[in-house]
């Protein structure tokens, strides 16, 4: 087994304009701490997978699976074994033109995008350029990051701290040890949305950065650490947590949240069960599942009559969907998530779906695997909505009014767990 390891910075070198937060419209003001992306090449018996990582809100879409080809041409391995992570971070800048959450095109983040993939492709190119012998392990962990954000108060579901709702604590950490037996690269897989310090000006990689200062400063240059976005989409850091509301964590408070991370981290590299992977298969696949939506409107007249009588999010969604219909004909009644699997080994797979999903989904998705094992991971490959399981949909809330956003017939049908498990590919060859 070889490997190749590379990272480079992406904080914007000149002005951009910031994502995460639709009251937030303008230009970052100073940088707190480095962006960065991360690219890993794997490969055994001549075949090769990479996974890249970026402190980013999103992947844009077109571009994204532009560079997917790209780098399979460079690092000379299958496009179906490429896949990108976001971190998610909210402190990033931005990265599509007219993001969903904004009632208007905020300008071109094309000037960035485009020296992004300057970036990505250098990295991708030192990472295939400095193969070394070695193994890879999995260990497996917990961590107290996150905590669910999805109570029930006064029945209603709202984004506030629920210290006893479900999260996903499960850390699985993969490292990269080099033929001496040592480190070279670790990699964290936490589900857990990285928005401790708010809608600030300030550019922040948020806790993923912390955590990998932490892990800098205690292990050293030579060891790179790498942070991998799961299914944090109803999780937010519990140090964040002040009673019954969240608060704004001070920048220069993250590293709490890194030095927590770091020595869970290290807990899990020096238990004495860490797993070596091998043989490796390094196969992949990449689907899209085609999730339902209920068909609550589809007709002009239905969104005419709410464009005049709705609330403020009505009338846009009708602006919206009526927009599909004049260049489409109709209104989106189903949702593309794209789906892909990296069979690591025969019996460990890296799930990566498009889209900030919830913990029960992932749970879900996890499960559907039995008795063999995966990673899953959100925010992969482009730019997605939330995606709850079906008991999340019942309980209502931010996260299941996708639709509202971007113009679909209605919320997804219950079952979308089952629809997005299909997708996931299940014979490595």
């Amino acid at each position: 087994m070889r490997f190749g390891i590379a990272q480079v910075e992406i904080s914007p070198p000149f002005r951009t304009k910031m994502a995460g937060y639709g009251g937030r419209l303008d230009y970052f003001d100073d940088i707190h701490d480095p962006l960065m992306f991360s690219c890993i090449v794997i490969e055994d018996r001549r075949r090769r997978a990479v996974i890249g990582a970026a402190d980013l809100l999103w992947y844009h879409d077109e571009q994204i699976m532009d560079l997917r080809k790209r780098v399979a041409a460079i690092a000379r391995a299958p496009v179906d074994n490429v896949l990108f992570n976001a971190s998610h971070t909210h402190g990033g800048p931005l990265i599509l033109d007219n993001p969903g959450y904004f009632a208007a095109p905020v300008g071109s983040a094309a000037p960035y995008r485009e020296w992004l993939g300057e970036q990505i492709l250098a990295a991708v190119r030192k990472a295939a350029a400095t193969m070394q012998t070695g193994s890879l392990w999995l260990g497996i962990g917990k961590t107290s990051v996150p905590m669910n954000r999805r109570p029930k108060r006064n029945g209603q579901v709202v984004n506030a701290p629920h210290p006893n709702g479900p999260v996903d604590d499960s850390l699985q950490v993969l490292a990269l040890r080099d033929k001496g037996g040592a480190l070279r690269a670790v990699t964290a897989r936490v589900s857990c949305h990285p928005v401790s310090t708010g809608a600030r000006h300030r550019l922040t990689a948020d806790y993923p950065g912390a955590f990998r200062a932490a892990f800098t400063k205690a292990l050293g240059p030579d060891v790179i650490p790498v942070f991998l976005q799961g299914v944090g989409g109803d999780a937010r850091p519990s140090r964040v947590c002040d009673g019954d509301k969240w608060r704004v964590m001070d920048h220069d408070e993250l590293s709490i949240i890194g030095q927590d991370l770091l020595a869970e981290t290290v807990a899990v590299l020096t238990s004495g069960s860490m797993e070596k992977l091998a043989p490796l298969t390094l196969r992949g696949r990449f689907n899209v599942a085609d999730v339902p939506c209920e068909k609550n409107r589809t007709t002009r007249e239905g969104f005419e009559e709410l464009l005049e009588k709705g609330s403020s999010s009505e009338r846009r969604y009708s602006e919206l969907a009526l927009g599909h219909l004049e260049r489409d004909g109709e209104v989106p009644s189903s949702v593309p998530v794209r789906v892909q699997t990296i069979w690591l080994t025969k019996d460990l797979a890296v799930v990566g779906i498009l889209g900030e999903v919830l913990m029960g989904l992932g749970k879900y998705v996890e499960k559907s695997l039995l008795p063999k094992r995966a990673i899953v991971l959100g925010y992969c490959n482009g730019s997605g909505c939330y995606l709850p399981d079906s008991k999340e949909l019942a309980r209502g809330g931010y996260e299941q009014t996708v639709y509202l956003r971007r113009g679909y017939t209605g919320p997804f049908k219950r079952g979308i767990e089952k629809v997005i498990a299909e997708a996931v590919w299940r014979e490595p060859s």
